[in-house]
């Protein structure tokens, strides 16, 4: 059982060297990785200086310049590495030492499993404000992650696919590559736009494969501080959002789909407002203040839309 280990990066030269340490230092690196490919997806910074610095003092550290913006490119290139497995990590992903070896018990242990993620455990700065705590409580698996600060305590079970520590069958990257590679760009340099691993995630599950989340398995996910501005968090759930009803919309049925979903968020709306008149709560105002961002771009995307116009390009479910 061989890895590939696909860093995604774009300027990433904060937290690089970081993330490439622990990668390093991960038990039985030597006999499990095939090789690590850090994916530098146009930056403009020191990365690629970096990433060449350590093929210095490991040469199965290799550096892939991917020119076309979008994470969903970046994560295409894994495919061109010869392991059995392709686990995703972003630059600001911290691995435990026991990652691999917790893997290849899961594998071991599941034939059929396609998806392996564990417990991805958010670390701040440790003198963010009140308002920011509370922004990172609420927008944790946004941020994908699954835990905030520590592990020591009951988490609620993560059933959904994350791009952070994602652990995917190289066979099945490549049955999905040669039948058309995802749609969904995924973020750029500009645009926080997200759904491309699920996306990802759905067409391994489409080949009969399973999901596992372990949390004994464990990385820490650095967050900084600019990213628990309202200003950020705003962006990124609008990207979430925009990219969430591209995705519904190439189902069948995505008419109906999406008058439902209108209807649900017109609904929250009402009720979020209505919430905001009676309650001081410093979290419940916040919840609902995201909830109607979230609510409000869903809606955008409709009337910027047709619900009667079908596109050739939709694929059904």
């Amino acid at each position: 059982m061989k890895f590939t280990i696909a860093i995604c990066t774009y300027n990433g030269e904060c937290t690089l060297s970081k993330a490439l340490d622990a990668v390093i230092a991960l038990d039985e690196f030597d006999s499990l990785i095939s090789e690590v490919l850090v994916i530098d997806n146009s930056s403009t910074d020191h990365t690629k200086d970096i990433i060449l610095q350590y093929y210095q003092l490991n040469n199965r550290i290799h550096y892939v310049y991917e020119p076309n913006p979008g994470l969903a490119n970046a994560r295409k290139r894994a495919i061109e590495g010869n392991g059995d497995w392709v686990i995703y990590i972003d630059d600001d992903n911290i691995v435990c030492k026991w990652w691999l070896t917790g893997l290849k018990r899961i594998i071991q242990d599941n034939s059929n499993v396609g998806v392996i993620n564990g417990a991805v455990i958010a670390i701040t700065d440790k003198d963010i404000s009140e308002e920011e705590n509370i922004r990172l409580q609420f927008m944790r698996r946004n941020l994908a992650c699954t835990h905030i600060g520590t592990i020591d305590y009951p988490a609620v079970k993560n059933i959904e696919p994350m791009g952070a520590g994602m652990c995917i069958r190289m066979d099945a990257l490549r049955v999905i590559d040669k039948n058309g590679w995802i749609r969904l760009l995924g973020r750029t340099k500009n645009n926080l736009a997200s759904g491309e691993d699920t996306e990802l995630c759905s067409k391994v599950f489409e080949l009969g494969y399973n999901y596992i989340c372990c949390y004994d398995i464990q990385m820490e996910h650095l967050i900084p501080r600019f990213r628990l501005s309202e200003e950020y968090t705003d962006r990124l759930l609008k990207g979430l959002i925009c990219s969430r009803y591209a995705f519904i919309s190439q189902k069948r049925y995505y008419v109906i789909n999406r008058l439902l979903r209108s209807l649900k968020h017109i609904a929250l709306i009402i009720k979020c407002k209505t919430m905001n008149m009676i309650k001081t709560d410093a979290y419940e105002l916040e919840k609902n203040r995201e909830q109607i961002v979230i609510s409000s771009t869903f809606l955008d995307c409709v009337r910027n839309d047709s619900l009667i116009k079908k596109d050739n390009s939709k694929v059904e479910e």
